[in-house]
Order: structure tokens, then sequence, then C-alpha cells
């Protein structure tokens, strides 16, 4: 999904009332059949799956959680074998070290999206609202920041021909990783680019590609005058203004962790991105969308024939 298009309305009504009232929009029954329906309209879960060996329709079996298939022959119904679980090959397959009841449910899966896309929640907080182990908790995280590292990749350039675009730079060192953090913002608009480079920032012609892909030609780019990227903007063609001090907060103000330190960094990538939480939700899901793409009919046949 595009990161321009308006946030749809089944996420806004989930998500408007704060998490009290996403935490009971997803409870008993009727909540986990509504959570499965909204991955299912992200594309984050399947609608249905077609059998590769009749070429019908796989009926979903609620208990198993699985796609089966099952089809007429005359009055009589007619299993030909062919299952495949509904969450396989998606962000929701569990792990094969995961215990039976240890598994989270679509609700929980829901919910704990809504948490780290929109709160700073600790991992003993999510687990004790969720009732999930703290191991699990640590699993899905990492799951979460592999999505916002996928966003935070695929950012989209701003500027571009008389468009004002402050830029800054800082540089983090938590125990023995070191990042320079470098981000942009138009002035009017305010959308946004913060990309993170191991090791520091990075020299001559590597430095140019970073520019030239995250700002586009003809911007007109307000910078700090001391921090020597001027140079590199000037012959790189791009009109500038200079300043003795010039910060952007939001490259300034990095939360730091003492692990996992790039997924923090890539969360906060995300975060700014979308100021309303609803819609930070929503983009949250696409994300997933994006970085774990449901497999096409003839994929699932050629993974079913390979087992």
């Amino acid at each position: 999904m595009d990161i321009e298009e308006i946030n749809c309305f089944h996420c806004t009504t989930q998500c408007e009332g704060g998490l009290e009232t996403m935490k009971s929009n997803f409870t008993g029954v009727d909540g986990e059949e509504k959570a499965r329906t909204l991955l299912q309209d992200h594309d984050v879960l399947p609608k249905g799956v077609q059998c590769p060996l009749c070429d019908v329709d796989c009926e979903y079996a609620p208990d198993s959680q699985e796609f089966v298939c099952i089809r007429l022959e005359g009055d009589k119904k007619v299993m030909c074998g062919y299952s495949v679980a509904e969450r396989k090959d998606t962000i929701c397959q569990e792990s094969s070290q995961s215990k039976q009841d240890d598994r989270i449910s679509h609700s929980q899966f829901v919910q704990f999206a809504c948490y780290y896309a929109t709160t700073e929640l600790t991992f003993s907080e999510v687990a004790i609202n969720l009732n999930i182990s703290n191991q699990k908790v640590i699993e899905w995280r990492r799951r979460f920041g592999e999505v916002c590292v996928n966003f935070a990749n695929n950012q989209s350039p701003i500027g571009g021909k008389g468009i004002d675009v402050s830029i800054d730079e800082t540089a983090i060192t938590e125990s023995t990783q070191n990042y320079w953090i470098f981000g942009g913002m138009e002035k009017v608009s305010k959308r946004k680019f913060l990309i993170y480079i191991k090791g520091g920032r990075p020299r001559a012609e590597r430095l140019s590609d970073v520019i030239k892909k995250y700002i586009r030609p003809g911007s007109y780019v307000t910078c700090e005058e001391s921090n020597g990227i001027q140079f590199k903007l000037s012959r790189l063609g791009y009109k500038l203004e200079c300043f003795k001090t010039h910060h952007l907060p939001f490259v300034r103000e990095i939360p730091l962790a003492r692990t996992f330190l790039r997924y923090k960094l890539a969360h906060h990538i995300f975060t700014i991105s979308f100021d309303d939480g609803a819609a930070r939700f929503h983009h949250f899901l696409a994300e997933i969308a994006r970085k774990y793409p449901l497999q096409t009919a003839a994929a699932v046949a050629a993974s079913s024939s390979a087992q």
C-alpha cells in the first residue's frame, strides 16, 4: 500500500479509542474472528486458498486453523487429502520450537502489533497485557523489528525542484555499536526521511549516493554550516542555506537501547513517519504485507508438491 494512502476505516475504528478500546475490541470468540478479518483485509493472512490438486477453493477449519480441500461429488463431500496451515509462510507462522500452549492467537497478534506501532511498552508490560511469555515477546519484537528495518530501507526521497528541505546529522554510540544518523524534512509538507549507517558517516562516492538517493535534485537545502556535509551538497548542485546551528529534533533525539539498537533505530524511523496512531497501525500492517507477501496459487502448488 502506498504511504500516501488514507488509512482505512477498519483500522481507524479499531484503533481510535486507544489501547484499552483496542483490547476490548479483540477479546473472546468475536474478537478472534475480528482480528483474523483485520489481518486478511491487510494481506497479512490469506482470505482463501485454492487446492492445487483439484482447482477448487478450500474450506477453512477454525479449530486447526487450516485450509482443507473438501469438494462435492454428487451429494457427498469428499476430502482429497490436501490441507495447508493458514499461517504458513506468513509473519504469523510460529517457529518450530514454539510450544502449543505458548502460541499467540490472532487477537494477541493484532494487539501486539498495535502496541508495537503506537506505544513504548516494556517487555514485561506487553507480556502482562497479552498474557504471553517474555520469551515470546522477545521473539515477536524481533520479527516486528525486521518489519521496521524493511520500512527504513525502502523510504522515498523528499524534496524536488524549488522545494525547501532541512537536513541534519548526528552520531550515536552504544556499547560497541557506532551509527551515523542522517535525516531531512520538507519545510511545508513535513515529509521526512531518516537513515542510519553502521560505522560512521560514509565517505566520498558513497556519501554522494546517499544524498542523491534521499534528496531529489533541485531541492533548496538548509543545513548546519559546521557539519561539513554542505561541501558535498554544493558539489552535487544543491542550492544551500547554512546556519551556525540548525537541528532537527527527530534526528537528534534518538532513543538508545542496550540491546536491539538496530531495531530501535528502525522503529524510531517508522514512528516519526506517521503522527496519527491509527494511521501508524494501518501502515504497520501494510508494511508487514510488503515484508511478507502472501504466496500466489502457483507458489502454494509448488510448495505442496515439494513436500
